[in-house]
């Protein structure tokens, strides 16, 4: 299939690498390379970034202990600083000081929104954005232009409604589904009594629940929740600052510079839209 754009999350892939490699660096960077040449060819994208997460989190201001309790495997830093100067050339990578890679391919998507996308015959169009990783914050920009592939899961990429049927729940409901049931990835506790499930039901019929989270606390079960409405209302808005990607990263490439070949298919490049801090 043709893609406009491919966002890979290249620390979530180094870290799937190096782990199946049993944590040898050189037989890791020969699977990492691997990885990243098969979605090119398979999605034949006329713009392809590598995204990776920056050393510190702006998320760690809001909350210190996000993340704390994250194993890293011996070494995995080393592999990752190698990872960039082994990957071959024509794929750009892309960070953001202070930012994660979802961040970034947050940032990207929304570059690639702000382009003027045509047809052949000059109609306007959206862009197709394929996003590959594992993480499931990323699930939350799945909508009409954007799709994921997850490594090791189905090979097409999945849209909203494969989202909604594999998870239970629509993409724009998940950074609220992991702010009320909270997320152990990145130590994210949620609210005190309240898990998946519970956050679940109480999410259903709900596919724009951030428009009015008053109504969604009140769905949940009586008794469950074990703080008071005005505690579990602050915690809500606290965590949602932590599971909503930024859009605004201050990325080191801009989208036209991360173009194969010289330049995209079907689309205007807008500079003023895609501008970016280097």
């Amino acid at each position: 299939m043709a893609t406009d754009v491919l966002l890979i999350d290249g620390s979530n892939l180094a870290h799937r690498a190096y782990n199946a490699a049993r944590q040898s660096r050189p037989e890791a960077l020969a699977m990492l390379d691997r990885m990243l040449q098969r979605y090119v060819s398979a999605l034949r994208p006329a713009a392809v970034a590598i995204a990776w997460d920056s050393a510190t989190s702006w998320r760690r201001e809001i909350y210190p202990e996000y993340r704390e309790d994250r194993f890293r495997p011996p070494g995995i830093d080393e592999f990752i600083a190698a990872s960039w100067s082994n990957t071959h050339r024509p794929l750009r990578y892309v960070d953001a000081p202070g930012h994660e890679a979802d961040d970034v391919i947050a940032s990207l998507v929304d570059q690639a929104r702000q382009l003027d996308w045509s047809t052949p015959d000059g109609r306007a169009r959206a862009p197709t954005i394929v996003l590959v990783s594992g993480d499931q914050d990323l699930l939350q920009l799945v909508a009409g232009d954007v799709s994921i592939v997850i490594p090791g899961g189905p090979s097409l990429p999945l849209n909203p409604n494969n989202v909604y049927s594999t998870r239970g729940l629509w993409p724009t409901q998940v950074p609220l589904f992991q702010a009320l049931a909270g997320d152990r990835a990145d130590n994210i506790p949620g609210l005190p009594g309240i898990g998946d499930v519970t956050a679940l039901k109480a999410l259903r019929g709900r596919p724009h629940p951030e428009a009015n989270i008053e109504s969604i606390l009140d769905r949940l079960p009586v008794g469950r929740l074990r703080c008071t409405d005005e505690e579990a209302l602050e915690l809500t808005h606290r965590w949602l600052r932590l599971t909503r990607l930024a859009t605004d990263a201050p990325v080191s490439r801009s989208l036209e510079d991360c173009y194969l070949g010289g330049g995209g298919h079907g689309v205007t490049r807008n500079s003023a839209a895609v501008s970016s801090s280097r």
